[in-house]
């Protein structure tokens, strides 16, 4: 069982991140409890003779991480609760009445980690030279960009397949088309409430990203055409 509070020596740097998994630790194995009263921080940092400013930021990460609480006069408290790490094929309602489609992952099980797992062991017994030491040619995936040329249809638009480029995901897809678009420092503009990852992508290749008005419809045509008179918009990014 995990020692709460640790031992000085049982520290690592950085010294307030090994006082907060410690802490972690200390509640999954059941050595601190839900509810629980931590020390103050003056008094930790005493006991394990470090600075109250070590502690202070531990206390910070814990509280980021959602594993403790503070309470105005009366200190801070333990309220992480373990959860069951399988997860059950049907998810129950929400309480609350609010569906969590924040990330996008599938639904699994120990059922389909286990297949996820036998299957992998088995592509890994016998693996072609092809497979590990070298590019994977286009002409294995024109099937696929058979089945989006179909699917793009679908949206009104004639597209040959040769024309189709397939990628490792959306964000890798955003990625490889604002570098063929824009350079930067340029303008992107995108719906109000656009892809989570857009931003943060658009930061970090240097480019400026505006948002735009939207409807029911999708990004209304006043609001962009509003924008574009006073800017010089290099590209739009719009959900399909």
């Amino acid at each position: 069982m995990t020692i709460w509070p640790p031992k000085r020596d049982a520290l690592t740097r950085p010294t307030y991140r090994s006082l907060a998994q410690c802490l972690v630790e200390a509640v999954r194995s059941g050595a601190v409890q839900p509810g629980a009263r931590l020390p103050t921080h003056r008094a930790l940092a005493y006991d394990l003779g470090l600075s109250v400013q070590t502690v202070s930021r531990a206390y910070d990460e814990l509280r980021r991480l959602g594993v403790i609480h503070g309470e105005v006069g009366r200190g801070s408290f333990v309220r992480y609760r373990p959860v069951d790490a399988s997860t059950p094929w049907h998810r129950g309602i929400p309480q609350s009445g609010v569906i969590d489609c924040s990330m996008l992952v599938p639904v699994t099980g120990g059922a389909q980690a286990d297949y996820m797992s036998r299957t992998l062991r088995e592509l890994a017994a016998d693996p072609p030279e092809s497979m590990l030491f070298s590019f994977r040619p286009r002409a294995t995936l024109e099937a696929h960009c058979r089945a989006a040329r179909d699917w793009i249809a679908r949206c009104g638009l004639d597209v040959e397949a040769d024309r189709i480029v397939p990628s490792n995901g959306a964000t890798a897809a955003m990625h490889v088309a604002l570098m063929t678009a824009v350079s930067p420092g340029d303008l992107v503009v995108t719906e109000e409430m656009g892809h989570h990852t857009l931003k943060s992508l658009t930061h970090a290749m240097g480019l400026r990203l505006r948002g735009v008005a939207i409807d029911g419809e999708g990004i209304r045509p006043d609001a962009l055409e509003s924008l574009s008179r006073s800017n010089e918009i290099k590209a739009v990014f719009v959900h399909p």
